[in-house]
Protein backbone atom coordinates (compact mmCIF):
# COMPACT_ATOMS: atom_id res chain seq x y z
CA UNK A 1 0.00 0.00 0.00
CA UNK A 2 1.25 3.34 -1.36
CA UNK A 3 1.66 6.13 1.85
CA UNK A 4 -1.17 8.21 0.24
CA UNK A 5 -3.32 5.25 -0.03
CA UNK A 6 -2.69 4.53 3.85
CA UNK A 7 -3.56 8.27 4.45
CA UNK A 8 -6.80 8.10 2.53
CA UNK A 9 -7.29 5.03 4.94
CA UNK A 10 -6.67 7.07 8.21
CA UNK A 11 -8.75 10.35 7.06
CA UNK A 12 -11.88 8.49 6.14
CA UNK A 13 -11.48 6.58 9.40
CA UNK A 14 -11.11 9.99 11.18
CA UNK A 15 -14.41 11.38 9.35
CA UNK A 16 -16.51 8.07 9.96
CA UNK A 17 -16.05 8.41 13.76
CA UNK A 18 -17.57 12.14 13.09
CA UNK A 19 -20.23 10.34 11.75
CA UNK A 20 -20.74 8.31 14.68
CA UNK A 21 -20.02 10.57 17.15
CA UNK A 22 -17.22 8.82 18.77
CA UNK A 23 -16.08 12.19 20.64
CA UNK A 24 -13.38 10.07 22.43
CA UNK A 25 -11.47 8.59 19.74
CA UNK A 26 -11.38 12.40 17.10
CA UNK A 27 -7.71 13.17 18.93
CA UNK A 28 -6.42 9.67 18.76
CA UNK A 29 -7.97 9.61 15.43
CA UNK A 30 -6.83 12.79 14.16
CA UNK A 31 -3.12 12.39 15.29
CA UNK A 32 -3.43 8.89 13.63
CA UNK A 33 -4.30 10.79 9.78
CA UNK A 34 -1.30 13.12 10.94
CA UNK A 35 0.56 10.64 11.25
CA UNK A 36 -0.04 8.89 7.84
CA UNK A 37 -0.31 11.98 6.34
CA UNK A 38 3.46 13.14 7.86
CA UNK A 39 4.67 9.41 5.94
CA UNK A 40 2.76 10.73 2.34
CA UNK A 41 4.48 14.25 2.72
CA UNK A 42 8.42 12.23 3.08
CA UNK A 43 7.11 10.07 0.52
CA UNK A 44 6.04 12.92 -1.94
CA UNK A 45 9.24 14.73 -1.57
CA UNK A 46 11.56 12.00 -2.24
CA UNK A 47 9.58 11.43 -5.36
CA UNK A 48 10.41 14.70 -6.70
CA UNK A 49 14.14 14.95 -5.61
CA UNK A 50 14.38 11.86 -7.73
CA UNK A 51 12.36 12.94 -10.82
CA UNK A 52 15.01 16.37 -10.11
CA UNK A 53 17.90 14.06 -10.18
CA UNK A 54 16.75 12.03 -12.82
CA UNK A 55 15.49 14.35 -15.61
CA UNK A 56 16.34 18.20 -13.86
CA UNK A 57 13.85 20.57 -12.34
CA UNK A 58 12.86 22.60 -15.57
CA UNK A 59 11.58 18.83 -16.94
CA UNK A 60 7.93 18.72 -17.57
CA UNK A 61 8.34 15.13 -15.89
CA UNK A 62 9.20 16.90 -12.27
CA UNK A 63 5.85 18.97 -12.37
CA UNK A 64 3.55 16.59 -11.29
CA UNK A 65 6.18 15.29 -8.44
CA UNK A 66 6.20 18.56 -7.41
CA UNK A 67 2.83 19.59 -7.17
CA UNK A 68 2.09 15.76 -5.26
CA UNK A 69 4.99 17.14 -3.02
CA UNK A 70 3.05 20.40 -2.25
CA UNK A 71 -0.15 19.24 -1.79
CA UNK A 72 1.03 16.69 0.52
CA UNK A 73 3.04 19.19 2.54
CA UNK A 74 -0.25 21.61 2.47
CA UNK A 75 -2.41 18.81 3.90
CA UNK A 76 0.23 17.48 6.48
CA UNK A 77 0.12 21.24 7.85
CA UNK A 78 -3.53 20.93 7.95
CA UNK A 79 -3.65 17.57 10.17
CA UNK A 80 -1.05 18.72 12.50
CA UNK A 81 -3.03 21.10 13.57
CA UNK A 82 -6.10 19.75 13.82
CA UNK A 83 -4.50 16.86 15.74
CA UNK A 84 -2.80 19.32 18.16
CA UNK A 85 -6.36 21.17 18.63
CA UNK A 86 -7.93 18.16 19.68
CA UNK A 87 -5.41 16.92 21.51
CA UNK A 88 -5.29 20.36 23.64
CA UNK A 89 -8.77 20.09 24.32
CA UNK A 90 -9.66 15.73 24.79
CA UNK A 91 -6.16 15.44 26.59
CA UNK A 92 -5.70 12.06 24.88
CA UNK A 93 -2.38 12.47 25.21
CA UNK A 94 -2.21 12.74 28.93
CA UNK A 95 -3.45 11.28 32.04
CA UNK A 96 -7.58 10.89 31.21
CA UNK A 97 -8.60 14.06 33.04
CA UNK A 98 -9.54 16.19 29.96
CA UNK A 99 -13.15 16.56 28.61
CA UNK A 100 -13.55 13.55 26.39
CA UNK A 101 -12.60 11.62 29.33
CA UNK A 102 -14.52 13.17 31.92
CA UNK A 103 -17.86 12.62 29.42
CA UNK A 104 -17.07 8.87 29.24
CA UNK A 105 -16.80 8.54 33.36
CA UNK A 106 -19.79 10.67 33.84
CA UNK A 107 -21.86 8.60 31.16
CA UNK A 108 -20.65 5.66 32.46
CA UNK A 109 -21.66 6.65 35.93
CA UNK A 110 -24.88 6.83 34.80
CA UNK A 111 -25.93 3.83 33.10
CA UNK A 112 -23.07 1.59 34.55
CA UNK A 113 -22.80 2.34 38.50
CA UNK A 114 -25.31 1.59 39.76
CA UNK A 115 -26.71 2.34 43.50
CA UNK A 116 -24.40 5.07 45.81
CA UNK A 117 -23.38 3.17 48.74
CA UNK A 118 -20.91 5.68 49.85
CA UNK A 119 -19.70 9.25 49.78
CA UNK A 120 -16.24 10.57 51.69
CA UNK A 121 -14.55 13.64 52.01
CA UNK A 122 -10.90 14.43 51.99
CA UNK A 123 -8.07 17.14 52.50
CA UNK A 124 -4.53 17.08 52.45
CA UNK A 125 -4.60 19.89 55.31
CA UNK A 126 -6.79 19.56 58.92
CA UNK A 127 -10.16 19.00 58.50
CA UNK A 128 -11.65 22.83 59.58
CA UNK A 129 -14.78 22.29 62.33
CA UNK A 130 -15.48 25.50 60.96
CA UNK A 131 -16.15 24.67 57.92
CA UNK A 132 -17.94 21.56 57.79
CA UNK A 133 -18.60 20.98 54.14
CA UNK A 134 -15.54 22.38 52.62
CA UNK A 135 -13.26 19.57 51.48
CA UNK A 136 -10.94 19.39 48.31
CA UNK A 137 -12.01 16.27 47.12
CA UNK A 138 -14.93 14.20 47.26
CA UNK A 139 -15.67 10.12 46.48
CA UNK A 140 -18.82 8.53 45.14
CA UNK A 141 -18.34 4.74 45.49
CA UNK A 142 -21.17 3.06 44.12
CA UNK A 143 -22.29 -0.66 43.42
CA UNK A 144 -20.08 -1.10 40.46
CA UNK A 145 -17.62 1.74 40.12
CA UNK A 146 -16.08 5.17 41.75
CA UNK A 147 -14.75 8.57 41.02
CA UNK A 148 -13.45 11.41 42.56
CA UNK A 149 -14.60 15.62 42.50
CA UNK A 150 -11.49 17.08 42.57
CA UNK A 151 -10.64 21.25 43.05
CA UNK A 152 -8.21 22.16 41.32
CA UNK A 153 -6.09 24.57 43.38
CA UNK A 154 -4.33 26.25 39.85
CA UNK A 155 -7.42 27.72 38.74
CA UNK A 156 -10.26 26.57 40.96
CA UNK A 157 -11.70 24.68 38.59
CA UNK A 158 -13.01 21.15 39.12
CA UNK A 159 -12.29 17.55 37.76
CA UNK A 160 -13.37 14.45 38.07
CA UNK A 161 -11.40 11.03 37.79
CA UNK A 162 -12.14 7.36 38.27
CA UNK A 163 -10.74 5.96 41.21
CA UNK A 164 -10.68 6.59 45.18
CA UNK A 165 -9.30 9.18 47.14
CA UNK A 166 -6.03 9.79 48.47
CA UNK A 167 -5.78 12.83 50.80
CA UNK A 168 -4.19 12.66 54.27
CA UNK A 169 -7.81 13.28 55.70
CA UNK A 170 -10.27 11.92 54.80
CA UNK A 171 -14.22 11.65 56.67
CA UNK A 172 -17.21 9.55 56.06
CA UNK A 173 -19.90 11.60 54.60
CA UNK A 174 -22.59 8.93 54.13
CA UNK A 175 -24.74 9.49 56.83
CA UNK A 176 -24.64 13.44 56.63
CA UNK A 177 -26.60 15.52 55.00
CA UNK A 178 -27.11 16.37 52.64
CA UNK A 179 -25.66 13.00 50.82
CA UNK A 180 -27.60 10.47 53.18
CA UNK A 181 -30.65 11.18 51.35
CA UNK A 182 -29.25 9.60 47.83
CA UNK A 183 -27.54 6.72 49.14
CA UNK A 184 -28.87 3.68 47.71
CA UNK A 185 -30.19 5.43 44.60
CA UNK A 186 -28.86 5.67 41.26
CA UNK A 187 -27.41 8.58 39.07
CA UNK A 188 -29.74 10.28 36.38
CA UNK A 189 -27.79 13.21 35.65
CA UNK A 190 -23.94 14.78 35.96
CA UNK A 191 -23.14 18.01 34.82
CA UNK A 192 -20.04 19.82 34.45
CA UNK A 193 -20.79 23.74 35.22
CA UNK A 194 -18.75 26.83 33.66
CA UNK A 195 -18.95 29.76 34.97
CA UNK A 196 -19.78 33.12 33.02
CA UNK A 197 -15.80 33.26 33.27
CA UNK A 198 -15.49 30.02 31.05
CA UNK A 199 -14.34 28.35 33.92
CA UNK A 200 -15.61 24.77 35.20
CA UNK A 201 -15.83 25.63 38.37
CA UNK A 202 -19.29 23.81 39.79
CA UNK A 203 -20.18 20.00 39.18
CA UNK A 204 -23.45 18.60 39.68
CA UNK A 205 -25.14 15.27 40.26
CA UNK A 206 -29.13 13.82 40.27
CA UNK A 207 -29.95 11.12 42.05
CA UNK A 208 -33.83 9.27 40.92
CA UNK A 209 -36.04 8.40 43.94
CA UNK A 210 -39.71 7.42 44.25
CA UNK A 211 -40.26 10.51 46.21
CA UNK A 212 -38.75 12.84 43.83
CA UNK A 213 -35.20 13.86 42.39
CA UNK A 214 -32.05 14.49 44.53
CA UNK A 215 -29.57 17.37 43.49
CA UNK A 216 -26.28 18.08 44.58
CA UNK A 217 -24.04 20.75 43.57
CA UNK A 218 -20.24 20.77 44.62
CA UNK A 219 -18.76 24.37 43.49
CA UNK A 220 -15.08 25.15 43.79
CA UNK A 221 -13.75 28.47 45.87
CA UNK A 222 -10.27 28.89 47.59
CA UNK A 223 -9.22 25.60 46.30
CA UNK A 224 -11.75 23.68 48.20
CA UNK A 225 -15.26 22.72 47.49
CA UNK A 226 -18.46 23.93 48.96
CA UNK A 227 -21.83 21.53 48.52
CA UNK A 228 -25.18 22.67 48.22
CA UNK A 229 -28.34 20.97 47.40
CA UNK A 230 -30.65 22.18 44.73
CA UNK A 231 -34.24 22.31 45.56
CA UNK A 232 -37.05 21.66 42.72
CA UNK A 233 -39.22 24.61 42.05
CA UNK A 234 -42.51 24.35 42.81
CA UNK A 235 -45.16 22.60 40.90
CA UNK A 236 -42.87 19.97 39.71
CA UNK A 237 -42.87 16.30 40.26
CA UNK A 238 -46.78 15.98 41.01
CA UNK A 239 -47.22 19.17 43.10
CA UNK A 240 -50.04 21.25 42.91
CA UNK A 241 -49.54 24.64 42.12
CA UNK A 242 -52.59 27.28 42.39
CA UNK A 243 -52.13 30.15 39.92
CA UNK A 244 -53.15 33.48 40.89
CA UNK A 245 -56.35 34.66 39.59
CA UNK A 246 -56.78 36.38 36.34
CA UNK A 247 -57.32 40.39 36.67
CA UNK A 248 -60.76 41.46 35.54
CA UNK A 249 -62.30 44.21 34.10
CA UNK A 250 -64.84 46.06 34.81
CA UNK A 251 -67.72 43.73 33.03
CA UNK A 252 -66.39 40.90 35.10
CA UNK A 253 -64.60 40.01 31.82
CA UNK A 254 -61.08 39.03 31.82
CA UNK A 255 -58.38 41.24 30.35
Amino acid sequence: MSEQAAYDLAAAAFLAGIRSGQRAQFGRSAAAVRDASQKWESAASAAYLAAIERCGKASGEAVPAEVAAEQAEVITSLWRDLAEAHEATEDVSSTGEGPAATYDLRRQAVEDFGKLLSVSAGSESSLSAALPTRYEQYEFVFERGSFVVAANADDDTVRIVEGRLEPRHVVDLTREGPWSAPVGSGVLWIWILENQGGYRDGFQIQFGQPSGHVNVQLVCEASSLTAATVSDMPGQFGDSTTLPPLSQSVDGSPE
